[in-house]
């Protein structure tokens, strides 16, 4: 069984005994001294997590929000919502959880409540996940060599950061309408990388809509219900930093892990063939199909039961720890 810290989680866990034996030489004795040790190496997936960073998490949301499953930082979480914010889980960081912006937002400090429906957060202490040196080393100081690390992510699932490194951990995060990045590349440069316009203007040709600029309202919430698209836009607009956006891939290349990608059938953003090329170039060919289901690119509000099936699926193929 595994220990009580990773009570709930769901991967793979290898037990293993260590034992060994000694004689005296040279001696009529023949007395046999032994120990034993049994230890187990666990495979925990991202996926069972609401959100993981490896860098500093900003939260400047707007709209009210509530973040359900287990939140992790690997380094400081700055809390500055403007109509509330509420985690219904555990939430962790290595450094620290600040109410203020990260030094550098021009965004200015907001005063909305923020609810921890679960103990407060914790710093520091977390399950002995230890991150693999050569990982610390390509992130200095963010991550220690000696540092212990939880591994969540739905976050790197759309668009996988720096935060989707080789972790001893990581097994089979499935991506959903992702943004692969290739090594040195940013999430700016990406988009003239993967031809991404030209993808969405063929493919706006082929369902027979004008050539015409990309309308985040229609495009993004065309296959969204009434109900849930009125809620969304009867908030303000959401408040970003660019700053993601200029930070560049880190590692040489992808994680040598399986990895999974799921993509919505009406997606008009990232066309269904779109994803499946550039999961091909990006991925290899042994990862490159792309796992169909329905809904546009914001397929978790239009069509979230096939989702859910999906990655339920997913996850009932680990054995529980």
């Amino acid at each position: 069984m595994l220990s009580a810290e990773f009570k709930g989680l769901r991967g793979f866990a290898n037990t293993v005994q260590i034992i060994s034996n000694v004689r005296e030489l040279n001696s009529t004795a023949t007395a046999v001294g032994s120990v034993q040790q049994q230890i187990q190496l666990s495979v925990i997936p991202l996926f069972q997590y609401a959100m993981f960073y490896n860098l500093d998490y900003e939260c400047n949301a707007l709209p009210l929000m509530t973040i359900t499953g287990p939140v992790h930082c690997n380094a400081t979480i700055y809390l500055t919502p403007v109509t509330g914010l509420t985690f219904n889980n555990e939430v962790t960081a290595c450094v620290n959880v600040l109410y203020t912006p990260k030094p550098g937002n021009p965004i200015p400090n907001a005063n909305g409540p923020v609810t921890f429906k679960m103990p407060p957060p914790s710093l520091g202490t977390f399950p002995s996940l230890m991150v693999r040196p050569e990982i610390a080393a390509v992130l200095p100081g963010k991550i220690p060599k000696t540092s212990t690390a939880w591994l969540p992510s739905i976050e790197s699932w759309f668009e996988p950061g720096p935060e989707m490194v080789t972790f001893l951990a990581i097994s089979s995060p499935p991506l959903v309408n992702p943004m692969v990045p290739m090594a040195g590349e940013s999430p700016g440069q990406w988009w003239d990388a993967t031809g991404q316009d030209q993808a969405m203007a063929e493919h706006f040709r082929r369902i027979g809509l004008p050539d015409k600029e990309f309308d985040p309202v229609e495009d993004f919430f065309h296959d969204v219900p009434s109900p849930v698209r009125d809620e969304a836009f009867s908030q303000p607009p959401p408040r970003q930093s660019d700053t993601p956006f200029g930070q560049t891939w880190p590692l040489d290349g992808w994680p040598d892990v399986p990895t999974r990608v799921v993509a919505g059938s009406d997606d008009r953003f990232f066309p269904l063939e779109f994803q499946r090329r550039v999961a091909r170039e990006r991925l290899g060919a042994e990862v490159g199909e792309v796992v169909e289901i329905p809904g546009g690119h914001l397929a978790a509000l239009s069509y979230p039961a096939p989702l859910a099936d999906r990655l339920e699926q997913y996850l009932a193929e680990l054995a529980p720890l």
